[in-house]
């Protein structure tokens, strides 16, 4: 099965409980990053979502959104080899990612932390 992850940034006060921090609902709200068939990371999301919203379903077709704090932790199992690279030596089509785009990711994700946007993080399969 094929799944999607999206990393969006929208104005840290686009962004409250009484939105849900439902994408749909936040304005404005732009994908800046996105992965395609990157299991290792989506379980990493999905395990991250599962303990924050105190949930055993799955990390599909919601948001949630990604701290500082998060992003160091995401960094430290990635530099560590707790979520590996995606490889994928037969890919053509240009939708498979490598370490360097997860850190690229981290990298850019910080930046619109630091300009006063919150990141979110959407998943579908």
């Amino acid at each position: 099965m094929s799944s999607q992850i999206q990393a969006l940034y929208a104005p840290t006060e686009a962004v409250t409980p009484e939105t849900g921090y439902r994408i749909a609902n936040i304005d404005p709200c732009e994908v800046f990053f996105g992965w395609r068939n990157h299991p290792n990371l989506l379980r990493w999301f999905e395990m991250l979502y599962q303990m924050q919203e105190n949930t055993s379903e799955p990390f599909r077709g919601t948001s949630m959104v990604l701290s500082g704090d998060d992003l160091d932790a995401l960094e430290r199992d990635i530099r560590a080899g707790k979520i590996p690279p995606l490889t994928c030596p037969n890919c053509t089509d240009g939708g498979c990612y490598s370490l360097g785009d997860d850190f690229e990711f981290i990298d850019m994700a910080r930046a619109y932390i630091a300009g006063d946007n919150v990141i979110l993080i959407f998943a579908f399969a």
